[in-house]
């Protein structure tokens, strides 16, 4: 009956733990499913433990002194409280019930504390959570247990022995499950890649098609532009011969306007010239004949002035010479 109790409590235990921790496992859990698994564990551990105390003394041992090397497997409020509460089973247990070993037991016990306190160092060399290697060594460890348990005296150590088998056949199967799941999930990912790598390559291709389409249409588009461009060369070509024709008519006709404009500009200057040439002349000539006129006046005048002096003269002459006549009777 106890032998079935330590199967289950190693068991349940495991189930608890992975539940816990693979992420493989995480759809099967639910709160209600661990809070479950941890009261069977609990009922079935502390039965075992009145029945036969030094499974709770060899377990209680070895868990501290894996805990000094490895404090993250301790870290959880559950298996962290359990390091303190199961103290209080050191004050109800019988320790009558601990009957004398033999030296098999005894080199047994030994080989369990020291793997327990060895265990951290040890497990790092296994990094990965799921791995054949790991699978394999829980095998070897599982057969060497059930083989251990028939060499067995002390019903204590082998209660604690089932119950160590109980947990590693979970272990396997766990192991089992993660490695075809893992195996399944890699597949898919291969999967999902090859799916991806044919469709990036079905989309690189079509890009590529489509690249040298756009390319071929570029080449046209540039052609036509190139052909247009040729075109338009031309036609500005001709333009601009056709506005630097228009450009010397119309310098030509410019020359001709300014050539027609200087020599109107020069007759009118030409004419006006003669024409102030003429009035100067005739200004001249008026200023010429005044002044003859004014000059043949004031010879006039002279001369009449110099008459009426002579006449003068002659009449003042003539007075003293009838002056005298007149004296000189």
């Amino acid at each position: 009956m106890y032998s079935l109790i330590a199967l289950f409590a190693g068991i349940a235990a495991k189930l608890y733990d992975d539940l816990e921790d693979n992420n493989f496992l995480q759809k099967f859990r639910n709160n209600t499913l661990m809070e479950f698994l941890k009261g069977i564990h609990y009922i079935l551990f502390m039965s075992l433990s009145i029945e036969e105390p030094l499974v709770f003394i060899i377990q209680y041992v070895t868990h501290i002194l894996h805990s000094f090397g490895n404090k993250e497997s301790y870290n959880k409020p559950y298996e962290h409280s359990l390091l303190y509460s199961l103290l209080l089973l050191f004050f109800i247990v019988d320790y009558k019930k601990i009957i004398s070993l033999c030296l098999l037991d005894k080199l047994i016990i030994i080989v369990l504390i020291l793997t327990a306190a060895l265990e951290p160092l040890i497990s790092p060399a296994l990094k990965d959570e799921y791995s054949f290697a790991k699978l394999i060594s829980r095998v070897i460890v599982l057969i060497f247990q059930i083989i251990l348990c028939y060499f067995i005296r002390s019903d204590g150590l082998k209660y604690l022995t089932i119950e160590f088998i109980g947990y590693l056949f979970i272990s396997v199967l766990v192991q089992c499950y993660s490695l075809y799941s893992l195996r399944m999930e890699q597949e898919e990912k291969e999967e999902v890649k090859e799916e991806k790598e044919e469709k990036e390559e079905k989309e690189e291709k079509e890009e590529k098609e489509e690249k040298e389409e756009v390319k071929e249409i570029v080449k046209e588009e540039e052609k036509e532009e190139k052909e247009e461009k040729e075109e338009v060369k031309e036609i500005v070509k001709e333009e601009e011969k056709e506005e630097k024709e228009e450009k010397e008519v119309k310098e030509e006709k410019e020359v001709k306007e300014e050539i027609k404009e200087e020599k109107e500009e020069k007759e009118e200057k030409e004419e006006k010239e003669e024409k102030e040439e003429k009035e100067e002349k005739k200004e001249k000539k008026e200023e010429k004949e005044e002044k003859k006129e004014k000059e043949e006046k004031e010879e006039k005048e002279e001369k009449e002035e110099k008459e009426v002096k002579e006449v003068k003269e002659v009449k003042e002459v003539k007075e003293e010479v009838k002056e005298d006549e007149k004296k000189t009777q």
